[in-house]
């Protein structure tokens, strides 16, 4: 069993950064903190941690993350992300919160009584394999899988006019982005797109229909 200790405002706590990672967050992030640059510069190598308080490491962890989401680096942005791990000092009350900020996901800072508590956000494409075994490992060991997908605008114009291409994403769709929350479990979606070729092709028979300017409904609803 791990035992909490709280850690006061104002009292440093060390953070272990090897040589490299020293030289990365003073050579790569732009605005970094003068104190805490000044602390990581300062601080001999052998010492192996750098101390930093409390709202100094939550400086430091915002500066990796605006940093790993803008670099086109890639093995940069991993080592940042990385740093950015191990520096996610924030806490609330003495507790930490958690805070994980990288450029495709996103953890909010657990605090009670929020109904964001906890939420977490991760962007992918629709194509690629990535949609396929999305989980996240919360702190007590338990295991989430999505139970909400946005998609946004999933088809080209070009795409959209291809019965084949519209058939295969309507497939994906359903496969693999309904099928995140695991065997059996059901997840809600919400699809973010504007129908071209269905109510052209169809008429009438088409699934949907215009009411207004880029607005639509399922036509099954319309006529109940």
């Amino acid at each position: 069993m791990v035992k909490r200790i709280r850690i006061s405002r104002g009292q440093p706590v060390g953070l272990k950064l090897t040589a490299a990672e020293r030289k990365w967050l003073l050579d790569a992030l732009t605005f970094l903190d003068e104190e805490v640059e000044d602390r990581i510069r300062n601080t001999p190598p052998s010492e192996g941690e750098v101390l930093l308080t409390l709202d100094e490491l939550d400086l430091l962890a915002g500066s990796v993350a605006a940093e790993a989401n803008h670099t086109e680096d890639k093995r940069l942005e991993r080592q940042l992300e990385r740093i950015h791990d191990r520096a996610g000092g924030q806490t609330l009350d003495g507790e930490p919160t958690r805070i994980h900020w990288t450029v495709d996901k996103v953890v909010m800072p657990t605090v009670a009584g929020s109904p964001a508590s906890g939420a977490i956000l991760v962007v992918t494409g629709l194509e690629g394999g990535n949609i396929r075994g999305q989980k996240h490992k919360l702190a007590d060991g338990h295991v989430v899988r999505p139970d909400l997908a946005i998609i946004d605008d999933p088809q080209t114009t070009e795409s959209a006019w291809s019965e084949s291409q519209s058939a295969r994403r309507e497939a994906l769709l359903a496969g693999d982005v309904l099928g995140m929350a695991g065997p059996g479990k059901k997840i809600a979606a919400i699809l973010c797109a504007t129908v071209i070729r269905e109510i052209a092709n169809k008429g009438n028979a088409s699934r949907f229909r215009k009411t207004d300017r880029g607005q639509f409904e399922v036509a099954d609803l319309a006529r109940q």
